[in-house]
């Protein structure tokens, strides 16, 4: 629902419709994210009709699809699916933002973003060390890094701060979001949200130089070296269960 209102606040100019119902379901449907090619976006009413039927399935038990077929399924068994999950589970404040955002990722982008998270997990669990992706958006000047690592709480809470807030100077963003996983199972162990208009910083400027950037990796990268290696039979799964991988997920 936040969402659906940043969004709707966002294009209110754009928008030209007879009800407010069938702009909540063509969000449902499609997302409510309108490019700048479009002016105005004229909706019809026929987009209210899954959301009568979830509300009819809902509230008198008559036959029906309870959740409209959109942005609310699209993600289920995925990596960001999961994510998802567990932000709304936890309500932490820190990570609405970051929900709002993924909940706006295209399909496309989406699915790279998958793959990017599948890697960290599996490298991690292969190698034992530590390992990140960082997605910057510029429509929101903001973006998001997602960390892999067994260190310490503390420890993995401190690389994860320095991180975020280089890559938030470096792509001059507002808000910078952090995640920490655990190898393996990819469930959140911590999260963070670095806040604050971009202003230049001689000292953050100095630190720049010295830090080994990387170049920016294309997203359709994250899918292409997803698929790079394949596991043999015999290794250990890259799920981290400690068994091998005919023995886990090869048939998964």
């Amino acid at each position: 629902m936040l969402n659906y209102l940043a969004l709707r606040s966002k294009f209110d100019d754009k928008i030209l419709v007879e009800q407010e119902l069938a702009i909540l379901g063509f969000h449902l449907k499609h997302n409510l994210w309108l490019e700048d090619k479009y002016d105005i976006v004229n909706l019809g009413d026929d987009f209210t009709t899954s959301v009568d039927i979830a509300m009819a399935a809902r509230r008198q038990g008559v036959p029906g699809e309870r959740t409209p077929k959109g942005i609310l399924n699209r993600f289920d068994g995925t990596p960001i699916g999961k994510l998802l999950s567990e932000i709304e589970a936890s309500a932490t404040p820190e990570l609405v933002g970051l929900g709002m955002l993924f909940l706006q990722f295209s399909s496309e982008t989406a699915k790279h973003i998958n793959n990017g998270i599948d890697r960290l997990l599996r490298s991690a669990a292969e190698d034992g060390k530590q390992h990140d992706l960082s997605v910057p958006s510029e429509d929101y000047k903001s973006g998001f890094t997602i960390h892999v690592n067994s260190l310490p709480s503390e420890a993995a809470r401190e690389h994860l701060l320095g991180h975020c807030g280089l890559k938030k100077y470096d792509t001059k963003s507002d808000t910078w979001y952090g995640i920490l996983l655990k190898p393996g199972s990819g469930d959140i162990r911590d999260a963070l949200v670095i806040e604050g208009k971009w202003e230049a910083d001689a000292k953050m400027e100095e630190v720049l130089k010295k830090w080994p950037k990387k170049p920016a990796m294309p997203l359709s990268e994250l899918s292409r070296r997803g698929r790079k290696r394949k596991v043999g039979r015999n290794e250990l799964c890259p799920c981290g269960s400690g068994k091998k991988y005919k023995k886990c997920c090869l048939n998964k």
